[in-house]
């Protein structure tokens, strides 16, 4: 009877668990990253997941790649100044394309200025990267990121967030090819 009720803990407290990882995906899907570190901090300091330990630790580091990937959009966005041809694909529908006319001058604060000519004249366009659709932050973080397996990890970890959004860009297949690279480029095991 003992080992039965322990085991029923158990399960329970691992389903709690599931619900808090659940609610924080959700956050880092919004990208409200100090809201999931705040829950998986809280989490890692409750007594009844303490035999899920690991877990909650790798969940918190992997909290922390959403910083890195907003990092690595802002830089992707930056080399974006060489006018190279780009899509910026925005929330609201519109895409505003960088290169030769469409001239991304800097990124700061998160947020891109690109000077646009047209007919002789010039203007300053200042976009926001959180105002860029899910899968244009993802080409720009790819952009930013120096090659590598934290790269493909970090990537895949984007991934993942798209899929919790739903953003159909990105594919489970996507995710799997972005931690097979890893793996073959000698990341850790357990973080594949």
């Amino acid at each position: 009877v003992l080992a039965a009720e322990n085991a029923r803990r158990a399960a329970q407290t691992v389903a709690e668990y599931e619900q808090t990882r659940i609610e924080v995906y959700a956050l880092l899907a919004k990208n409200d990253l100090a809201a999931a570190v705040a829950r998986l901090e809280q989490a890692k300091a409750d007594p009844k997941f303490e035999a899920l330990r690991t877990a909650v630790e790798r969940d918190l580091e992997c909290a922390h790649f959403a910083a890195d990937i907003n990092a690595a959009v802002a830089a992707g966005a930056a080399l974006l100044t060489d006018q190279r041809t780009f899509a910026l694909k925005k929330l609201d529908g519109k895409t505003v394309y960088a290169g030769k006319r469409n001239v991304v001058t800097g990124v700061k604060d998160g947020v891109m200025s690109i000077s646009q000519t047209a007919g002789g004249v010039a203007a300053i366009l200042n976009l926001k990267l959180d105002d860029l659709m899910p899968q244009t932050r993802y080409e720009l973080a790819s952009l930013g990121m120096p090659p590598g397996p934290e790269k493909d990890l970090k990537l895949a970890f984007a991934g993942l967030l798209m899929l919790q959004r739903g953003a159909g860009e990105v594919t489970a297949q996507t995710v799997r090819e972005r931690l097979a690279a890893a793996r073959k480029a000698n990341a850790p095991e357990e973080k594949c």
